[in-house]
């Protein structure tokens, strides 16, 4: 949360944790959404797009 990161050609921010829901805990076995807390996800505002394809490393941006 706060860095910049590259995924692919495209440039990114985290802005904030994404926590599982309760529609990824349906879906999943017991135990699995305790697994995924805190370390679910991350939701990012785009900086600058572009083209993202399979295999593409997530960079993190120096500071």
């Amino acid at each position: 949360v706060g860095r910049r990161f590259r995924l692919g050609e495209v440039e990114a921010e985290g802005i904030r944790l994404c926590e599982p829901c309760g529609t990824f805990q349906k879906r999943t076995h017991d135990g699995v959404v305790r697994f995924f807390t805190h370390k679910g996800g991350l939701r990012a505002r785009i900086v600058r797009g572009g083209v993202i394809r399979v295999g593409d490393s997530i960079v993190v941006a120096a500071e």
